[in-house]
């Protein structure tokens, strides 16, 4: 008795916990609703102002090398780190990832910085290639960079239609191996190692998907690096912008790596307060591919609705 009257307190704090966890998430989320429109206004009138004193501070450079430089790396290293504050796909598939994956704190610290640098070396390869090699003017390199974030939108749809048939595959091995009756013994260690589980076929693909996160973030070039080297070209003075636009990505990286590592406090903090009731941690563990399904489908349709949204010629607000 003393027993189940000990499981069912567990249970209800358990309860009472997530519940808890799960309205000031509700909470958050409707302020940042209401508050949204706002933002994005001001995001664009402060953006607007930052590139403004980016393109001053390179011009300036000309005339005092050491102050200006100084001044415009400290504010490109502020612009990566507001800027990834913004809305933003990068920032949504690592959340996806990292709160549906059973994934690590390095992997997910190496995604953040491997994805930020990745966005800045596409766009310095893009504007150095068809700048000094082609001699492409500043409106076809905004052209192609265009064509890149098209790119990203489509990787991303590809990522999570990957997820979702990972996914729908480890769901539909964990339901025929509980349908499957145990052999009641194994005459070589081999005898049932090709009935694979879930966390071997997790394991068995990590990489994998690894790469094809921080190919779906890095392909898209990022705009405030694109718009510091075509002023440090016209100022004579592109080693600059190129140190500008790695400062922007490790500013960047600092912010989405922040975020990543909330998200895993967060699902931690949940996991805390399953574990307490057995029952409920072992559906949450059979849950899981169904938690990644729907973190994919949401990849596929944040993927479509950034299609429908672009607008050929303008670049992101964030």
């Amino acid at each position: 008795m003393q027993s189940t009257r000990s499981s069912v307190a567990n249970w209800l704090f358990s309860i009472y916990g997530l519940f808890t966890v799960l309205s000031l998430c509700g909470f958050t989320g409707y302020y940042l609703w209401q508050a949204w429109p706002s933002l994005i206004l001001s995001g664009m009138q402060w953006q607007r102002s930052l590139y403004n004193t980016l393109s001053e501070l390179l011009f300036d450079a000309k005339t005092e090398p050491l102050t200006a430089s100084i001044s415009l790396i400290s504010l490109s290293l502020l612009y990566g780190i507001l800027h990834s504050l913004g809305p933003g796909h990068g920032k949504v598939i690592v959340s996806t990832y990292v709160a549906t994956h059973p994934t690590k704190v390095a992997a997910s610290l190496w995604i953040t910085l491997l994805s930020a640098l990745m966005q800045a070396i596409v766009a310095i390869s893009l504007v150095s290639i068809l700048r000094f090699i082609y001699q492409t003017s500043m409106r076809d390199i905004s052209a192609h960079a265009d064509t890149f974030v098209t790119g990203s939108f489509y990787a991303v749809i590809i990522l999570g239609l990957g997820l979702i048939t990972r996914s729908l595959r480890t769901l539909w091995q964990m339901q025929t191996s509980k349908k499957r009756p145990k052999a009641a013994g194994c005459a070589t260690q081999t005898c049932c190692h090709h009935h694979a589980s879930a966390t071997s076929m997790n394991q068995a693909t990590s990489k994998k998907e690894l790469a094809s996160i921080i190919a779906s973030i890095g392909i898209r070039p990022c705009t405030g690096a694109i718009m510091v080297l075509l002023f440090a070209n016209m100022v004579d003075m592109y080693w600059l912008g190129v140190i500008s636009a790695i400062v922007m990505a490790l500013g960047t990286a600092l912010t989405t790596s922040t975020l990543a590592m909330m998200t895993i406090s967060g699902k931690k903090l949940v996991q805390f307060y399953l574990k307490s009731t057995p029952n409920t941690h072992s559906a949450l563990t059979d849950f899981r591919p169904i938690i990644q399904i729907i973190g994919g489908a949401a990849l596929v349709i944040l993927g479509m609705v950034m299609l429908q949204s672009q607008v050929p010629g303008m670049s992101a607000v964030f």
